[in-house]
């Protein structure tokens, strides 16, 4: 990781964080996913929205310059600041159709947390 001694080490401890909390929103993604009304239409491919989470998010969450993660994450890396930058940042890349299911995959939290 890039950065100085004291950014790498803080840098460190956020991307910990930051991928427990991706780990519980891709999860959140797919129970969204599954309950969408999307699922009804042929020309969806729910493997792709999945490959696009993969690798778009997850690559870019493994970012290895700790000023990217003191940048983004300094306030906080629970999962409802996590969702957003994932929404502010990443929403584009996935297709129209998709949007409403990766904004309200948030809602699925509870279902997901009380699970464990």
């Amino acid at each position: 990781m890039k950065g100085t001694e004291k950014q790498v080490k803080w840098a460190k401890e956020l991307r910990q964080q930051i991928l427990e909390s991706e780990e519980v929103l891709f999860k959140c993604y797919e129970k969204q996913l599954d309950q969408s009304s999307i699922k009804d239409y042929e020309e969806v491919d729910f493997d792709e929205l999945i490959e696009i989470w993969c690798n778009i998010v997850r690559v870019e969450l493994a970012n290895q310059d700790a000023r990217f993660y003191i940048d983004n994450f300094k306030e906080g890396t629970d999962p409802n600041r996590v969702h957003l930058f994932i929404w502010k940042n990443f929403r584009d890349e996935f297709p129209d159709y998709a949007s409403h299911d990766l904004y309200h995959s948030y809602d699925q939290i509870h279902n997901i947390t009380t699970k464990n």
